[in-house]
């Protein structure tokens, strides 16, 4: 990813590349996106088990036109039948990828059928995406806890004090028999 066409020219005549390399200029990239028709037409198809690549990934601000060009015209399906159905629908046609990493085209072409580390890693990042909610709804939690705790605390101030100046006759009591066994 470079800021420009110019940038990236400049890689590719001075770069000395030992391979092959894709290079996606933020100033000139043009990404397609799903409506919100066909979005609600791929929740609706897949029954909810459809996702937007795009939603799935983290990523920096600035880097939101390279993401989209990249994620934004892919749907992350849990199986094969809603890739199937959404991918060669009329009403959403975009790509799609299962979780297995099976890859169905509007086009009608079919990719998989070796088990790569595409499939672990869309397992991995949703399992990873599932973990944040719950990191996200653990600190709401503790935030609330801690709120708790300052209130009860502030609410107990002044009670702490007063039983710290307290005079305890058990403590009198205590120290009276080694007053009595000196004398």
């Amino acid at each position: 990813v470079v800021d420009s066409e110019e940038t990236g020219k400049g890689i590719l005549d001075h770069g000395q590349l030992k391979k092959r390399i894709t290079i996606i200029p933020l100033n000139k990239i043009q990404s397609r996106q799903p409506s919100n028709a066909q979005m609600k037409n791929a929740q609706s198809i897949s029954n909810g088990s459809a996702h937007l690549a795009l939603q799935l990934v983290g990523y920096d601000k600035e880097l939101h036109a390279a993401m989209q060009y990249v994620f934004g015209a892919t749907f992350v399906c849990s199986d094969i039948e809603s890739a199937q159905k959404l991918a060669y629908s009329a009403e959403v046609g975009y790509r799609c990828v299962t979780l297995e990493g099976n890859e169905y085209s509007p086009a009608g072409t079919m990719t998989g059928g070796s088990k790569g580390n595409l499939g672990q890693c869309l397992s991995n990042i949703q399992a990873l995406n599932e973990k944040r909610s719950e990191v996200k709804q653990i600190q709401a939690e503790i935030e609330e806890i801690k709120k708790k705790t300052t209130r009860s605390y502030i609410n107990q101030g002044p009670i702490h004090q007063n039983t710290s100046t307290i005079d305890c006759p058990a403590n009198r009591i205590g120290t009276t028999p080694k007053q009595i066994t000196e004398m």
